[in-house]
């Protein structure tokens, strides 16, 4: 389990009734998933992807290391519009 995220979560692609969510951490994690709708009894299931292009200094910044960088996205689906109620 990652215990911190690299980004907030981003909301993108939202609907009238749907909103896509992604975030990015440093750990593939296992069953990733996002609970939510009234008393959090629907849950969607995360997509995971490893970025395969990151790179950054290393320690003598004269060269490039690999960085292991996890894309988390799910779809929250059947949302009502006006209604807001999260839990961290």
């Amino acid at each position: 389990m990652c215990d911190y995220f690299i980004t907030d979560p981003i909301l993108q692609d939202p609907t009238s009734s749907s909103v896509r969510i992604v975030w990015f951490t440093e750990c593939v994690g296992e069953a990733n998933y996002v609970e939510y709708g009234e008393s959090f009894s629907k849950t969607a299931i995360c997509k995971t992807i490893r970025l395969s292009r990151i790179r950054e200094d290393s320690v003598d910044k004269l060269s490039w290391v690999f960085r292991s960088i996890y894309r988390h996205e799910a779809i929250l689906e059947n949302l009502q519009p006006n209604k807001k109620k999260f839990k961290r």
